[in-house]
């Protein structure tokens, strides 16, 4: 994928703010935005240098408007009675009388110390979701004093904006060539599913939680489904408000498994039926848990499917193993790739280079009828001194390696080629505001696993 490079650990120019803005508008569809940093008295200069980062970030135009203001943080940020349940609605319910509900899109960064310095109650989780019911998405950052080197402190700041970009469903821009050239799969439509589990809320226990993120890099939009949304699809920023008032719904577990009944099933029927002839990429983790929905991802079933073609079976299965359901989705524009990123993948891979030894390499390589791929290393140190030295050798030192994922084809359509798809699956890896290097997960998946900090878990 050839995105754009915006970087805003930089100083942008004003043909880059106006840029920015115009994009914040197409993805949150809006074109009003409002930021408010929420400070205690002794953390007012971090809530002044946020602003100020924010001020040279978003800057008003013609088509956007921005509104920044510090607001006061008060009893909201002090440390709670307890981690329990009714400690926990008892904040979220002063934070909502405490607040009027945002008419306007809002996004908050909130200046407030870490777990650590609240012992009996840390109140982040119910700040969180008292502000996500007044309509407000959040964003903490820890307070720092004068002893902190400043690129330290504007690397806090900026990681603090970009995640809340993130929040908003933004994502980098698709380079305008590739835009033009109807024929490239960058034009296709991803969906990344997301199985949350074990989920405990005030209100109940459920064991899944399924939810999809659809990505479109040409028109920039980003949304969530759920069954057991209210609307079940939903903007990507809505999203969170979604799960912020299901978490606090008395019919929770209820909700949560007719959301998980079926849903493979359902969706692969409907996904079936409106792209028959438009394309769409859709991209499973191949884990316990969606396993325990999606019958059809694991390598067993895989094994007994009767093929057309490569990667082409005649059915896949989208039952579970107690109520089995076979679809042809063949004839269709539907792809199905399956992820993996578990202990069956290798941890890392180290190519030998005649010259030096060892060498990094990165990329998509083929195993068989699987695929591997590779991001590229960091400009890090710890990832070069794992080339020859281990914690054996250093146990004091840090090492890293990059993650490997195996990506594999469940459904292609006749004629595909599998290398072009795998490909583009892999180059989904990019593209988040918030990180210069890939994701272990492509976007939609990674965006998708980032919702769950809306559900308030107790």
């Amino acid at each position: 994928l050839k995105l754009d490079t915006l970087n805003l650990n930089r100083e942008l120019t004003e043909d880059q703010c106006l840029l920015l803005a115009r994009r914040m508008k197409t993805r949150t569809e809006s074109d009003r935005l409002t930021f408010e940093v929420y400070a205690t008295d002794d953390t007012l200069k971090c809530a002044e240098k946020i602003m100020e980062k924010l001020e040279s970030v978003f800057v008003s135009c013609d088509e956007m408007t921005f509104t920044i203001k510090r607001c006061r943080l008060g009893s909201m940020g002090e440390v709670m009675e307890s981690s329990k349940s009714a400690d926990v609605l008892k904040r979220i319910l002063e934070i909502e009388k405490e607040l009027s509900p945002a008419t306007e899109l809002t996004a908050c960064i909130v200046v407030l110390p870490g777990k650590e310095c609240f012992e009996s109650g840390d109140p982040k989780a119910a700040i969180r979701c008292g502000m996500a019911l007044t309509n407000r998405l959040t964003q903490f950052v820890t307070p720092w004093d004068e002893t902190v080197e400043e690129k330290v402190i504007e690397s806090k700041i900026t990681s603090a904006v970009e995640d809340l970009c993130r929040q908003l469903g933004y994502v980098r821009e698709l380079d305008e060539s590739a835009i033009e050239k109807k024929e490239l799969l960058h034009h296709t439509p991803v969906i990344g599913m997301q199985v949350m589990t074990q989920i405990c809320t005030p209100y109940g226990k459920a064991r899944f939680l399924p939810l999809y993120v659809e990505m479109d890099y040409v028109s920039g939009k980003v949304y969530a489904e759920c069954d057991a949304f209210e609307q079940t699809r939903v903007l990507y920023r809505e999203a969170a408000f979604e799960l912020a008032h299901l978490s606090l719904d008395k019919n929770f577990e209820k909700k949560c498994e007719n959301a998980a009944r079926g849903t493979w099933k359902q969706k692969m029927i409907m996904w079936k039926n409106l792209y028959r002839d438009k394309n769409l990429l859709v991209l499973i983790e191949a884990n316990g848990n969606t396993r325990a929905i999606c019958n059809g991802i694991t390598d067993s079933q895989i094994q007994k499917y009767r093929y057309l073609a490569p990667y082409c079976p005649e059915q896949i299965e989208t039952g579970t193993k107690e109520n089995s359901y076979l679809q042809d989705l063949n004839h269709s524009g539907v792809r199905l790739l399956r992820i993996r990123r578990n202990g069956e993948i290798p941890d890392y891979y180290t190519e030998i280079s005649s010259t030096d030894g060892y060498s990094a390499t990165s990329g998509v390589f083929r195993y068989g009828q699987d695929y591997w791929a590779i991001a590229g290393r960091p400009d890090d140190k710890s990832y070069t001194s794992s080339y020859k030295k281990t914690t054996y050798d250093l146990p004091h030192q840090k090492f890293a390696e990059r993650d490997m994922i195996e990506i594999y084809p469940i459904q292609l359509q006749k004629d595909d080629n599998p290398d072009e798809w795998v490909i583009y699956t892999n180059s989904l890896r990019t593209g988040a505001i918030q990180y210069d290097e890939a994701t272990a997960l492509p976007i939609p998946m990674h965006m998708a696993a980032k919702l769950q900090e809306y559900l308030l878990e107790v």
